[in-house]
């Protein structure tokens, strides 16, 4: 079982969302994403997006880590942006 999966709408789950009374807001996602930069050891926001450049050893490297990345990400229903060229990843 993929860490996740049970969650996600597409798979049969429920989708966990935070109540929200009136009174509330959430922050916006650039400021939650501005706040936990900081603990996200490498990445960036480039053109309002995260962004991280791996350098894996070789291809077979390179999709693998996409693969187990591809695996967390479907679960949480979530898709992203990414690049693939020989040995780098970028997303």
């Amino acid at each position: 079982m993929v860490a996740g999966s049970g969650v996600a709408p597409h798979n049969g789950g429920v989708e966990a969302t935070p109540e929200v009374t009136p009174c509330q807001q959430r922050s916006s996602p650039d400021a939650e994403i501005s706040a936990l930069l900081g603990k996200a050891k490498g990445w960036s926001v480039a053109n309002g997006k995260l962004h991280q450049e791996f350098a894996c050893k070789d291809f077979v490297t390179a999709f693998g880590n996409m693969t187990r990345v591809a695996l967390v990400a479907e679960a949480m229903n979530h898709h992203p942006e990414w690049f693939n060229v020989w040995n780098k990843v970028v997303i």
